[in-house]
């Protein structure tokens, strides 16, 4: 039994296709200006939470396994799309992710040959990085324009008050006895009792 199941082994070792795996680790330099309208700790929490939930959505998505596919050159002699959509659940399979903390990521790829392995995986941590950037890019962008509609709107809406208020007092002001030439008078009336003292 003990030279059958060897023999059965090394048989199956050198038929078995030899199967690579290729990792790459991504760390995520954590945000340094966190939301202000939270508390600190809520903030972090909040980042970290969304880095865990954006991962996996990027990195298994379509688009983001049909770019992979493309840049390795697996699209040509596939004509159906049914052999196209196999491709994809396939090289999906063949993907595997770890979050071991808030901040690190880590991809595998396993495939038969240990090239294509490799050149997937920094494949896919660039499409992953770069997808990343993008979307913090379009954040901050959107994040600028409210703040900056807001100011506007403050602004205008204080100028308005101003106007309001410095018409009322000219209002106040023609209103009092006499009238504005009252002041005048008051005012050249205090100075000349100033300079007599």
């Amino acid at each position: 039994p003990i030279v059958v199941v060897t023999t059965i082994c090394v048989i199956g070792a050198y038929l078995l296709p030899r199967r690579y795996e290729s990792s790459t680790t991504i760390w995520v330099q954590k945000d340094e200006i966190l939301n202000p309208l939270v508390s600190f700790t809520m903030a972090v929490q909040l980042a970290s939470e969304d880095r865990l939930r954006t991962f996996n959505e990027i990195v298994y998505s379509r688009q983001t396994i049909e770019a992979l596919l493309d840049s390795l050159g697996r699209r040509t002699g596939i004509e159906s799309q049914a052999a196209w959509d196999d491709l994809i659940d396939k090289t999906k399979a063949s993907i595997r992710t770890d979050r071991s903390g808030s901040d690190s990521f880590t991809m595998l790829f396993v495939d038969t040959d240990p090239v294509r392995a490799q050149r997937a995986v920094t494949t896919l941590a660039h499409m992953f990085i770069q997808t990343r950037l993008q979307a913090e890019f379009q954040r901050n962008e959107y994040t600028v324009r409210f703040f900056e509609n807001k100011l506007r709107e403050y602004e205008q809406k204080y100028g308005e008050t101003q106007a309001s208020v410095v018409s009322l007092l000219r209002q106040r002001a023609q209103e009092m006895p006499g009238g504005s030439t009252s002041l005048a008078s008051r005012y050249d009336l205090t100075n000349e009792r100033i300079r007599e003292t």
